[in-house]
């Protein structure tokens, strides 16, 4: 107003008025954008305090200010939505490898050809305030598939460097060949005494609580476990797993791997209805011939009544350039627990596998320290960006022994004998990477299994051969 009359009085300035209306129109559009400004301050939340995000709700409580969305990202190709500030995220998990197959020349049964989808999983992974971890996976494949069964749920804490703990249903790390991936597998099945040892305390959808400690050179683990999910029980099983590995050799193109793994079941399950010394706590040893077309299982040491289990087993593994090799020895001890008057002996099982693999189009598999364990060849050249993607060529030679304390002519129900059989299983395959997240296996198995029926008298072993391709894709 002040300035209006003063402009009023100077009679060089009334002959602007057009001039002065524009201006009274820029102050006044100006004063209604101040005027929203100061609405919308107001309408926020109280600043968070010193020390946390809080806010104060409807009632005056404190409550935790909601985070903010960031962006999606897909890391390894898998989508992830992360919170603004980081400090939340959740990953879409999929996981799905679809087998088709056939066998011939078998000697004895008649195997089932055809299509299975060995593993179909999917959930979700990510983070809570970043130190704490979680996931919820499902997996509706298997051996045979449809059933469908959880694989996994835990929650996991970070926040300590090098140190990652869990707990819920998990595979605890147990073995070289069991602490890789399933996708990032050599061939379609892992060796058949890594299975069967695994099965003793450990393997996936295992209740477990314990963690690792890894860095460059080291890998330490240890979990308390119990039952796998499904499992019911008058008393759950109470066992341990643990396994070491050191790289005592290791540069840009090369490492030796050295490991022990051990894993025990010191109070198995017990079932109420069952009887002492024949029913009451049970273990049994069994495993496909690592291929999973059909489910038969060729070896089997059927059900042993015990009062403890333990295995013990040593690794050994390294790569130069492309090249890599890698395998492992297991012993299962079971301390039987038979009726009074039965010979009720010690069993020992075990068995071992070697392995390797060289990559034709030149790429290395990668060594991740969080697991001591392989993965899969990061593809230099993929089908998208016009390449041929990665090829890979591997093979295996696995043996597996559940036969002990036999005596020949004589029934096992006497002596106290398993005579679960010995499997020897030769595999070659060739493997198509062609980009990160899809994958293609062919695998030619060569099987064949020694065993003797319970009574002694008559042989019940198979041999046989199965191509099978494997299709896969995860993230």
């Amino acid at each position: 107003m002040a300035l209006g009359l003063v402009i009023l009085a100077n009679p060089a300035a009334a002959q602007k008025d057009g001039e002065i209306q524009a201006m009274k129109q820029e102050i006044r559009t100006l004063q209604q954008q101040l005027n929203a400004m100061q609405r919308r301050v107001a309408a926020r939340p109280e600043p968070a305090r010193k020390g946390g995000s809080v806010a104060k709700g409807a009632e005056g409580a404190v409550v935790a200010a909601p985070p903010s969305l960031g962006g999606v990202t897909f890391p390894n190709g898998r989508p992830t939505l992360t919170s603004a500030d980081g400090n939340f995220s959740l990953g879409i998990y999929g996981r799905v490898q679809s087998d088709v197959g056939t066998y011939f020349d078998e000697v004895g049964r008649d195997f089932n050809d055809g299509w299975n989808f060995r593993r179909a999983r999917l959930g979700a992974v990510g983070s809570i305030w970043k130190d704490f971890t979680y996931s919820l996976i499902y997996d509706f494949g298997g051996s045979p598939d449809g059933a469908g069964s959880l694989y996994e749920a835990s929650l996991g804490y970070t926040g300590v460097k090098r140190f990652n703990f869990r707990i819920g249903a998990y595979k605890p790390f147990f073995s070289l060949e069991d602490s890789i991936s399933s996708a990032d597998l050599l061939f379609h099945e892992r060796a058949s005494i890594v299975e069967i040892a695994r099965s003793v305390a450990a393997g996936t959808a295992r209740m477990s609580a314990g963690g690792s400690v890894a860095d460059e050179g080291y890998f330490v683990s240890a979990y308390l476990t119990g039952p796998t999910v499904g499992v019911e029980a008058n008393d759950e099983q109470v066992g341990g797993v643990a396994r070491v590995a050191f790289q005592p050799f290791r540069g840009p193109n090369y490492l030796v791997h050295v490991g022990a793994s051990g894993a025990a079941a010191f109070a198995p399950t017990q079932n109420a209805g069952g009887v002492i010394g024949i029913s009451r706590r049970q273990i049994q040893l069994r495993d496909r011939p690592e291929i999973r077309i059909d489910s038969t299982r060729l070896i089997d040491t059927g059900l042993l009544s015990y009062r403890d289990a333990y295995t013990v087993g040593f690794e050994l593994a390294g790569h130069v350039n492309n090249f890599s090799l890698q395998g492992e020895y297991y012993a299962i001890n079971i301390n039987q627990d038979r009726a009074p008057g039965l010979s009720s002996p010690n069993l020992t099982f075990d068995g071992y596998y070697v392995q390797g693999s060289w990559i034709i189009t030149g790429e290395s598999r990668r060594y991740n320290t969080n697991s001591a364990a392989y993965a899969a060849p990061r593809v230099a050249n993929p089908v998208h960006a016009g390449g041929w993607g990665a090829w890979e060529l591997v093979g295996r030679y696995s043996y597996a022994n559940l036969n002990d304390k036999d005596v020949p002519g004589r029934s096992v129900t006497t002596t106290g004998s398993v005579r679960g059989g010995e499997q020897t299983t030769y595999t070659v395959g060739l493997n198509w990477y062609p980009n990160q997240n899809v994958r293609f296996m062919l695998n030619y198995v060569n099987g064949n299994v020694d065993r003797v029926n319970a009574a002694g008298t008559a042989q019940i072993g198979q041999s046989f051969q199965a191509l099978a391709l494997r299709s896969q894709f995860s993230f």
